[in-house]
Formats: C-alpha cells, structure tokens, sequence
C-alpha cells in the first residue's frame, strides 16, 4: 500500500498515516519505495508511519479501539480464514460514528472476497460499491503488456471491485452487501469450473 498511503499522506489536513503489512520483508519494502517517491515533501513525509501490522494482534490490544478515521485496503484476503480477520481488525481499527469510512480493492476471482463482504454485514457496515471505470481493467492489461501473456494464462487475471463500507444503519442509503456476495461467489465459482475444465483437456480429473 505504499502509492495509496502516499497519495493520502500528501493531504493536509490529515494527521497521520500509516501503512502496513502483516509482511516484514513487505514492511522493509515500502520504506525503501516511500523514500524513493520524490513527491513526498518533508512536510508529507512526517505525517507517514510504515509498520508491521498483524491483523488478529490489533485486535488484542496493539492498536488502540477506533484509531483511524479511514482504513484503506486493496488485495488483502486470498483465503475465508484471512477475510475474517480483516473484517475484525477493520471493525476494531475503524473510529465509531458516521465519519468512520473504509475503502477496498477485491480482485472478482479471489477466495475470501464473498466472506469478506459477508463478515462485514455481520458487524453492521453498509456497502456501495464505486464504479472503477477502465482503471478495473488496469492489471489484466500491465500483465499482457508486460510479458505478451495472453489474459487466460495470467496467473491474476479479470477485474476488481472497489467497495465503500460505513458504520449502518444509514436509513435511505443503498446496500451494495448482498449484491456483493453474491458476485464474489458466482465469480468463484465460475473460476472454479474453467480451471476443472483446463485440468480435464489435459488429462486429470479433478477430484474433491
């Protein structure tokens, strides 16, 4: 998250942002590449923190309840286990009230995505999600220009959503929740069944 915890940094009214990575190899990386980003004037760079976050942790005390106004998070979750915690550690992190706001990136064929969506209705957050434009279509496009790939052979491939959650109810508001769900399964399981068949025109037979 380096580029995102960047671009809010530049902002002045914010006070403070910080970026992690449950990684520390990660950690060490986005140091080095924040260091490196000659849009950075000293006065951004002192309003940006790096850390090693791990997400059950902040739950158990090591970030404080309701520390940020904004969590962002972009291509987090690869399993239901991993969805869980991140809608823990958002719902922990995340300030009480109305000015509360979180913003994701989820890839359509990820597992987690729909749990994800689900655990965050578990704990009362409303979702909408925001229209990306070409910009979804951005990493299929960089892969296939990158190493002449066809998109089928990528191994992350297809676009993602950009979802905004806040604190509910929001009487009147629309709740992109449910909708959301259900795309992530569909999307999954349909991913599911062109690999089955891949594996098939090949000679195995996938098994359970």
């Amino acid at each position: 998250a380096p580029l995102a915890a960047a671009v809010a940094a530049l902002r002045s009214e914010v006070a403070v942002v910080v970026a992690t990575d449950g990684d520390a190899t990660a950690v060490l990386a986005a140091e080095e590449n924040l260091r490196q980003c000659s849009d950075l004037d000293a006065s951004a760079a002192s309003r940006l923190v790096v850390a090693q976050l791990d997400w059950g942790a902040a739950t158990q005390g090591a970030v404080p309840r309701g520390s940020y106004d904004a969590v962002l998070f972009a291509d987090c979750i690869y399993t239901e286990d991993a969805a869980t915690a991140l809608a823990a550690c958002v719902d922990h992190c995340l300030a009480c009230g109305a000015e509360g706001v979180v913003y994701g990136v989820i890839p359509d064929e990820r597992v987690g995505a729909s749990d994800l969506c689900r655990e965050m209705q578990k704990r009362g957050f409303v979702a909408r999600e925001l229209d990306l434009g070409p910009s979804a279509l951005a990493h299929e496009t960089a892969v296939h220009a990158a190493s002449a790939a066809e998109s089928a052979t990528a191994v992350q491939h297809g676009i993602c959503r950009l979802v905004c959650w806040r604190r509910g109810p929001m009487p009147g508001e629309q709740d992109d929740g449910q909708r959301l769900v259900h795309h992530f399964d569909h999307a999954i399981g349909a991913a599911e069944l062109q690999v089955e068949e891949r594996l098939r025109k090949l000679g195995y037979e996938p098994t359970e």
